[in-house]
């Protein structure tokens, strides 16, 4: 009769061990599960926005060549920059070639972007550096430049920029107004991921 007993509370204790760590599984992965549940919540709210690309635009009197770059996560965290590229055809005077940081962007949609920011090199004609018919462009003025991606494929719209505006006051953080007009580029391709 010991043995009996002695046999029925072992498998009794046993019972209880097994029961007791199937709980604790249980327990540990429903918290693996709202852990992974809140960390997705949290991943999805941090979506990135970005742009990038290289637009072309062939001018009456020379060729202009623009390579940009631009992020801003959730919390409007706004990283890139740009290089602009303008060769007169006839007058060096009139060549303009900046490369900037870029500090603000406006998305607007899903396939536009306003950018704007500080030029950081400059390697210009006197055109735009002698101040005599506009103010000069110097290293440390703010400008802006806003791009469309039209899509991709052969049966899609060319994509569209409005070109540098040089000498602005301030760091431009809005969608470009309605009298600047974008214009189709001529070569390149641009991404806009909102």
């Amino acid at each position: 009769m010991k043995l009996v007993n002695k046999m029925y509370y072992l498998v009794l204790a046993l019972a209880v061990v097994f029961t007791l760590n199937n709980c604790s599984q249980e327990e540990i992965t429903s918290q693996d599960v709202e852990l992974n549940k809140s960390t997705n919540d949290v991943l999805a709210k941090k979506k990135v926005s970005s742009a990038n690309g290289q637009a072309g635009y062939e001018f009456p009197f020379g060729f202009q060549n623009l390579a940009f770059h631009v992020s801003m996560d959730a919390d409007g965290n706004v990283s890139g920059s740009w290089q602009s590229n303008y060769n007169d055809i006839d007058d060096d005077a009139f060549d303009i070639n900046t490369h900037g940081v870029i500090e603000c962007a406006t998305f607007v949609g899903d396939n536009r972007v306003t950018m704007s920011g500080t030029i950081t090199h400059l390697k210009a004609g006197s055109y735009w550096t002698d101040g005599v018919f506009r103010p000069a462009v110097e290293v440390g003025q703010f400008a802006a430049f806003a791009v469309i991606d039209n899509g991709e494929g052969k049966n899609a719209e060319p994509d569209q920029f409005i070109d540098v505006i040089f000498n602005l006051d301030e760091l431009f953080c809005f969608d470009a107004p309605a009298f600047l007009q974008f214009v189709d580029i001529t070569n390149g391709n641009i991404q806009v991921n909102n």
